[in-house]
C-alpha cells in the first residue's frame, strides 16, 4: 500500500472513530471561556488531525506542523509543539488576520457603531478625492459592509483611508456584489471603516473590545509600508500564539459570549460561516472546512497551513500552525473529491 493511500485510510478510519467518540458525550451548556488545564484526550482525536495535515502536506510537497491544539467542550485536550516552538511563541497567521478584522466588524455592530452588514460605507467616509471618477463614485455609494466581508466589493485600488480626514481615492473593477475576488485591499478598507465608525485607531479598539476581554496578550500587528499609507495590514499582518488563536475560535463556538460578556451577537456567529456546503465556499472571511464541508464546520485559514477550525456540532476547536507549502486547487480538489464520494459521505453520515 502506498504512503498516500495509507494516510488516506488512516484519516477516514480515525474520523469515523472520532465522530463516534465525540457524539457519545452529551453536549450540554458550553463553558464560559477556555480552560487550559489538561483534560482527557479522546482516543485517536490527535492522530486523526495529524494524519489529515500529514496527508495535505504530502500532497503539497512537504509539511512541518509547528503546533496542533484541540479544544473540546471548552477544555484543552491536546497540545503539541515542534522543537523550537512552545505555548508562548507567536506564529504568523497570515490571512487568518482577515477573520480578526471581520470579528471586529461584528464587535462594532454589537457596540452600536455600525448598524449592520447592509450599512453603506459612505456613512463613515470623510473626504473623497476629486480624482475619483463618476462611475467609481457611484460604486462607492453602493458599497456595503457585507461586500467587504465577502470579497465582493469590486475594489481595484483604494488608498488614503488611514483615518477619516484623509481623502479616499478608490477605483473599482466591477460593481459591488457582482464578482467574488479574493484580495487584501477590501479587508484593509474594512479595517479603516471600523476605525472611522468607532472614532478609534483599529488596534486600540481591538485591544479594548476583543483581545483583552478574551485574555489574548500575544498579538503583534504589523503595518503596511509607509508608501502605502502606514495603516495596519488587515490582510495578513497578525502574529499570535496558538492558544490565543484557540480563544478566538472558541468565541465563535460560544456564539460571541465570553464569561459574562457578549463580545458580538449570536446572530453574527451564525452568519460567519459560508451559506453554501461547497468545499471552497466563503462566508464572512471564514471558509468551509476542507475536511467536512457538508457539516457546517468552518475555519479561518492562512497561507502555508494556518488554521482555526470550528466544529460547532462537536463543541470543538482545532488550531494548527506550520508550513504546508502552497496547496493548489488540484490538491484541494483531490482531498475534497475523496471526502465527498458517496460511500464516504454515507459512512460519515451514520455518526452525524
Amino acid at each position: 500500500m502506498s504512503k498516500t493511500l495509507k494516510q488516506c485510510t488512516t484519516v477516514l478510519l480515525a474520523l469515523v472513530i472520532t465522530m463516534l467518540l465525540v457524539f457519545t458525550g452529551a453536549i450540554s451548556g458550553r463553558a464560559a471561556s477556555v480552560d487550559f488545564t489538561e483534560g482527557r484526550t479522546p482516543l485517536l482525536l490527535p492522530q486523526a488531525f495529524e494524519a489529515l495535515y500529514g496527508l495535505k502536506g504530502l500532497l503539497s510537497g512537504g509539511s512541518a506542523t509547528e503546533s496542533l491544539l484541540i479544544l473540546h467542550k471548552g477544555k484543552l485536550v491536546y497540545e503539541s509543539y515542534a522543537e523550537g516552538w512552545d505555548k508562548d511563541t507567536p506564529h504568523e497567521i497570515w490571512s487568518a488576520t482577515k477573520s480578526v478584522v471581520a470579528t471586529l466588524a461584528g464587535v462594532a455592530i454589537q457596540d452600536g457603531y455600525i448598524e449592520g452588514i447592509d450599512q453603506k460605507v459612505m456613512d463613515f467616509i470623510g473626504e473623497i478625492d476629486p480624482a475619483v471618477s463618476p462611475q467609481d463614485l457611484e460604486y462607492l455609494q453602493r458599497l456595503t459592509i457585507e461586500h467587504l466581508l465577502t470579497m465582493t466589493s469590486g475594489i481595484y485600488i483604494c488608498d488614503g483611508y488611514e483615518s477619516s480626514p484623509n481623502k479616499i481615492n478608490i477605483s473599482f473593477h466591477s460593481p459591488p456584489g457582482t464578482v467574488y475576488n479574493y484580495e487584501n485591499g477590501g479587508i484593509t478598507f474594512l479595517g479603516a471603516v471600523i476605525s472611522m465608525a468607532t472614532g478609534r485607531p483599529l488596534l486600540e479598539y481591538a485591544w479594548e473590545r476583543l483581545f483583552k476581554p478574551l485574555g489574548i496578550t500575544s498579538v503583534i500587528w504589523s503595518e503596511l509600508e509607509k508608501e502605502d499609507g502606514g495603516y495596519l495590514n488587515c490582510g495578513y499582518g497578525i502574529e499570535m500564539t496558538p492558544r490565543d488563536m484557540l480563544r478566538l475560535g472558541y468565541l465563535y463556538m460560544n456564539y460571541g459570549r465570553w464569561e459574562d460578556r457578549q463580545i458580538f451577537s449570536p446572530a453574527w456567529a451564525a452568519q460567519a460561516g459560508p451559506k453554501s456546503m461547497a468545499p471552497q465556499a466563503y462566508g464572512y472571511t471564514f471558509w468551509n472546512n476542507e475536511l467536512l464541508p457538508f457539516f457546517g464546520f468552518y475555519e479561518a485559514t492562512g497561507m502555508l497551513g494556518q488554521f482555526i477550525s470550528i466544529y460547532p456540532a462537536w463543541d470543538m476547536v482545532v488550531v494548527r500552525t506550520g508550513d504546508m507549502g502552497q496547496v493548489d486547487e488540484f490538491i484541494n480538489g483531490s482531498i475534497n473529491k475523496l471526502i465527498n464520494t458517496k460511500p464516504v459521505r454515507l459512512l460519515l453520515s451514520m455518526w452525524y
